[in-house]
């Protein structure tokens, strides 16, 4: 799956089936355009300064890519856009925008800030599977945490490009991919802070409707 920073070789590389493209949101907030539809009332929703520059720089960088950021949403929240299957993740100051165009497939996006602390007494136990939890332990400790953040993207990526989000419970499955799929992370900067994304990209079933 390849990864850009540049828009126009996003478009490039989206016209061979599939990209993911990235940028700093403080490069890419006060370049949206005008939302409309369902993204102008979850702009009104979004109180906070730093959520509505992420939630307004995955919609410029979208617009730069195909033209247009006119999503709408099924009902199980997986955002829609006509001709591409798509999926948008954020966090600090990176935005992620996944986009395919080949038929009967799905993509899904997630980014975290490699450094994000997922490693403690509790939160493992709710995103691993035993087999996942077996291996953890036999981890060194200054290693488990950027793993546990791999893993969190990858059953993130896997599970929003389903179209459940949240909804899957992450102790059900682990981060091999299923037969037809291919799940990736990737290590990306911005303003000086790492991050980790992940990609999934496989066939689509959706489960719910615009």
């Amino acid at each position: 799956m390849p990864l850009t920073s540049r828009p126009a070789e996003a478009a490039r590389l989206l016209a061979q089936g599939a990209v993911v493209a990235y940028g700093s949101v403080s490069d890419w907030a006060d370049r949206a355009p005008p939302l409309r539809g369902a993204d102008a009332a979850r702009l009104r929703g979004a109180a906070h300064p730093e959520v509505r520059a992420r939630f307004l720089a995955a919609r410029a960088l979208l617009h730069r890519i195909v033209g247009t950021a006119d999503l709408s949403y099924t009902s199980g929240g997986r955002p829609c856009l006509r001709g591409y299957a798509v999926s948008l993740s954020h966090t600090g100051d990176l935005v992620l925008v996944g986009l395919c165009t080949r038929a009967r497939l799905t993509i899904g996006v997630d980014v975290e800030r490699t450094d994000r602390q997922l490693d403690g007494p509790r939160f493992p136990g709710r995103m691993c599977t035993p087999g996942e939890l077996a291996r953890l332990a036999r981890t060194p400790p200054d290693a488990r945490n950027a793993l546990l953040v791999r893993w969190w993207t990858s059953k993130e990526a896997y599970s929003k490009a389903l179209g459940r989000g949240l909804g899957l419970d992450f102790t059900t499955f682990d981060t091999r991919p299923p037969p037809g799929w291919t799940v990736r992370t990737h290590t990306l900067t911005a303003s000086e802070t790492t991050y980790t994304a992940a990609v999934a990209i496989g066939p689509d079933s959706p489960k719910d409707t615009p």
